[in-house]
């Protein structure tokens, strides 16, 4: 892996190196980070991770990487978490960075057998507590062959740099979201269910199968499969579907539809696996977009939902810019908007529903990943 600094930075290495009394600039702040993920770079199947400062929009670093990049912040200890696929048997290792010297990994480990999707999957997660990573497995049969849907989970300890135990779990479940302190909820689409599961292996389930509310009105896999699930409140729990429904683990509480019009699809962070879409304890952002978007990234949104299960049928939506293909969260109060296109990171601001800010990005960026 390579790093490439910017001017501010090998300005500030000069001065410290060379004793000058200039003042160093302050450190960056990871509550002003934002990665801008190229996973395609220059037509190869390595990443640029180019990390910017939202308040000045200028690029602090970038890092190169393998095939299939996963990237995690981990705020608590500082760190960068990346993942790849390297070799002939496309291993997955990961590489552990500290935020403030990207030149080399501080500590790394092989993720024996770590999943790999045919599109951007990053299909893990780190507990609240931030000490334990979850990734999903795809097992290998006698072959050595991974089997088509991953059905393990692999639990590292942060703390002790190594993986404890492997979580077996009832289907494919890749997207993880932190639940509880130390504990990760895990949506299991086939299974249209939501289980936990504990850094001992342990998995039980939650919430599920939940049924979709209306038959999908085409045969495509799509329509039928949850794109987000969350628990709220004690124990209940919602799922949302690529058609549009929204459905509630209490039979008492009716579900909805957020789709108005027709060749339109809902999108949320489980399609992906990309981090959790979560603003706040109980609002949830989705997305809505055309059911077929030519882009790099087969995403394209035109509206924004800020989803509250306590007010199912009034949900917040706010109009797009033409063209965006990835969103994050920045916090309960702003999301960042990628337009891969045209090379812009818009910041919206929820509480207007206004575009405060735009900053360039990379060429050739199509993600976006957040503290």
């Amino acid at each position: 892996m390579r790093v490439y600094l910017s001017a501010a930075a090998v300005l500030l290495l000069l001065t410290l190196s060379c004793g000058g009394d200039q003042k160093a600039p302050p450190p960056v702040s990871t509550d002003n980070l934002i990665i801008a993920l190229d996973d395609e770079h220059e037509g190869t199947t390595s990443a640029l991770l180019t990390l910017i400062d939202l308040s000045s929009g200028e690029t602090v670093a970038q890092l190169t990487s393998g095939y299939q990049t996963w990237v995690l912040f981990r705020l608590s200890a500082g760190e960068l978490l990346v993942s790849d696929l390297e070799g002939d048997d496309f291993e997955a290792r990961l590489n552990v960075y500290d935020i403030a010297d990207l030149s080399e990994a501080k500590w790394s480990i092989h993720l024996l057998d770590r999943a790999a999707a045919t599109g951007y999957g990053p299909f893990w997660g780190l507990s609240r507590d931030e000490r334990y990573l979850y990734y999903t497995v795809h097992p290998r049969n006698d072959e050595g062959e991974p089997q088509r849907l991953a059905n393990v989970v692999g639990i590292v300890d942060l703390e002790a740099r190594q993986e404890v135990v492997r979580a077996e779990m009832p289907g494919f479940c890749p997207a993880l979201t932190p639940l509880g302190q130390s504990d990760v909820l895990a949506l299991c689409g086939d299974r249209r269910s939501l289980v936990s599961v504990a850094p001992d292996g342990s998995v039980l389930t939650l919430a599920g199968p939940l049924p979709a509310v209306t038959a999908a009105p085409d045969p495509r896999g799509f329509w039928h499969n949850p794109v987000y699930g969350r628990l709220y409140d004690d124990g209940d729990a919602f799922m949302a579907f690529g058609n549009g429904d929204v459905v509630f683990a209490d039979p008492e509480q009716s579900g909805t539809n957020l789709l108005t019009l027709g060749n339109l699809r809902l999108w949320g962070s489980g399609v992906w696996g990309s981090g959790d879409w979560q603003l706040d304890d109980h609002r949830t952002l989705l997305a809505i977009g055309p059911t077929e978007p030519e882009t790099y990234t087969g995403i394209l949104f035109d509206t924004l939902i800020v989803f509250d299960p306590a007010d199912p049928d009034e949900p917040l939506q706010f109009d797009l810019p033409d063209g965006i293909t990835h969103a994050a969260p920045l916090g309960a109060d702003r999301v960042a908007l990628l337009d891969s296109s045209a090379d812009t990171i818009y910041l919206l601001d929820l509480a207007s529903g206004e575009v405060t800010g735009e900053l360039e990005a990379p060429s050739g960026a199509k993600w976006l990943v957040v503290p």
